[in-house]
């Protein structure tokens, strides 16, 4: 088994890169208020481990977010340890069922409002910025396009939904993208609360 640690701009997140596949599929949350859920015991004991929030998976990739008070020295080797433990007992195509909790990271995501505009914003932002966030173990969930007020939605997941630079420069860069390639008068907003908030 084969794990490399890489760290995010979020020093509250670290990825926990795998030779094996752990997500199948679009990136999924895992949080530590609202459980595994039957995601098996490779979720439900790094869930359990003091000081874990949050758990994102995408493709190879694990992104461990924690409340900032715990070692990282020591939260690394815990999660790897139990890596190395369940990841045969993994199952990769597992989707939770939809949670009904205030606690649930999804519940605080507005549905998501399918438009050819979205479509067509996705298709750019997967050129340009994704693989940026993917890399810094974030996801961008797009939630709705207005016609008319020009408003994209947009909600952070992952290392993105707690850190600063997310709501700053990641978000500067998307809306100058999308006036560039998409809509000149774009504005875009955030769904999710500041960290911190």
């Amino acid at each position: 088994m084969d794990i490399t640690i890489d760290l995010t701009p979020n020093p509250r997140s670290r990825k926990f890169i795998v030779n094996q596949k752990l997500r199948n599929g679009d990136a999924i949350v895992y949080r530590a208020k609202t459980g595994a859920f039957e995601g098996g015991p490779l979720i439900k004991h790094i869930l359990e481990l003091d000081h874990v929030d949050e758990l994102l998976l995408r493709g190879n990739v694990l992104t461990v977010s924690q409340n900032g008070t715990g070692s990282w020295y020591l939260l690394e080797t815990l999660i790897s340890a139990i890596i190395e433990k369940y990841i045969s007992e993994h199952d990769p195509s597992y989707t939770p069922p939809q949670v009904e909790s205030e606690e649930n990271e999804e519940a605080d995501c507005p549905p998501v409002v399918p438009s050819p505009q979205l479509d067509i914003i996705g298709e750019i932002l997967d050129e340009t910025v994704t693989p940026y966030i993917d890399a810094h173990g974030g996801a961008l969930k797009l939630i709705s396009f207005d016609t008319e007020s020009h408003l994209l939605t947009v909600f952070y997941q992952g290392a993105c939904s707690t850190c600063p630079s997310s709501f700053g420069m990641t978000l500067s860069a998307i809306q100058n993208i999308l006036r560039d390639q998409f809509d000149p008068e774009l504005r875009v907003t955030i769904a999710n609360p500041a960290p911190g908030m």
